[in-house]
């Protein structure tokens, strides 16, 4: 059954969570986070977080909403509901969006 309701709502945001199992007989399983303006209807999500556990394996902004706090506002939607959120900077950017979790308190 599909839920069309929300899991997080943030600000600006409405964020639908699904599991996804890829190989069964591995027992992996990633949770993604797919975050859609509330109050605009645009033809794809802002924002897709992919999270392994508790580790941010994969942030994706498209490029013409970035640097407008949005990764930075799911991840504390996700933080708020389901706890701390482990993450590393691999680009420049993620190095950026870690620098800058850590130095404002959640």
């Amino acid at each position: 059954m599909i839920d069309y309701n929300p899991t997080i709502q943030t600000e600006r945001f409405d964020v639908f969570h699904v599991h996804i199992t890829r190989n069964p007989a591995l027992g992996c399983g990633r949770d993604v986070y797919m975050a859609w303006f509330r109050d605009t209807d645009v033809p794809c999500s802002a924002c897709e977080v992919t999270l392994f556990g508790n580790y941010v394996e994969w942030i994706h902004v498209c490029e013409e909403w970035r640097r407008q706090g949005i990764a930075t506002e799911i991840l504390r939607g996700i933080e708020a509901l389901y706890g701390p959120l482990t993450l590393d900077g691999v680009t420049e950017s993620g190095e950026a969006l870690v620098e800058s979790l850590e130095s404002v308190p959640g």
